[in-house]
């Protein structure tokens, strides 16, 4: 009895952290998660998060090209790869004769690692350029788990 508890729990416990957070495929195709072809098992999660850009900004019109040229940091709405994101930010501009900070929100697009953004500075009242680099990742994010014990895999007993 206490075998079978233990398997229920395990079983449950897979079902309740994978199942619901993840689309669960065998070989690239949907299905029960069990690849026959292996023992193993495959997550892929597809969600997204926010992620942060860090790089150069140029401020366009007004002012000498050394002003107009500073430092950025975003918000980036998205951290996948090769996708169009809304992006709000921050800069700072110290090569000019005064020292002035930016406020910025528009829309960008990321690479490998990398973003590029184009924006409206609202405290210096200008469009603004920025490219720098950005944490990103690919659109699927896949994990293998063995399957092994508690009857999965065509397996008849649970193993302590």
């Amino acid at each position: 009895m206490k075998r079978f508890v233990t398997c229920a729990a395990a079983m449950a416990a897979l079902f309740l952290t994978a199942a619901p957070a993840a689309a669960v495929v065998a070989n690239g195709e949907p299905g029960n998660g069990v690849s026959p072809d292996n023992g193993m098992s495959t997550t892929t999660t597809r969600s997204s998060r926010p992620t942060v850009m860090l790089g150069v900004a140029f401020n366009f019109g007004g002012g000498s090209a050394q002003s107009n040229v500073g430092i950025t940091l975003k918000l980036l709405h998205s951290d996948r790869r090769n996708r169009a994101v809304g992006a709000v930010g921050v800069s700072f501009f110290p090569w000019g004769d005064d020292v002035a900070f930016g406020l910025d929100a528009g829309i960008g697009y990321t690479g490998r690692n990398a973003a590029a953004v184009i924006s409206y500075d609202f405290l210096n009242a200008s469009p603004q350029f920025s490219a720098g680099w950005a944490h990103t990742r690919s659109r699927t994010v896949t994990t293998w788990e063995p399957n092994d014990g508690c009857g999965l895999n065509g397996s008849t007993a649970c193993v302590d």
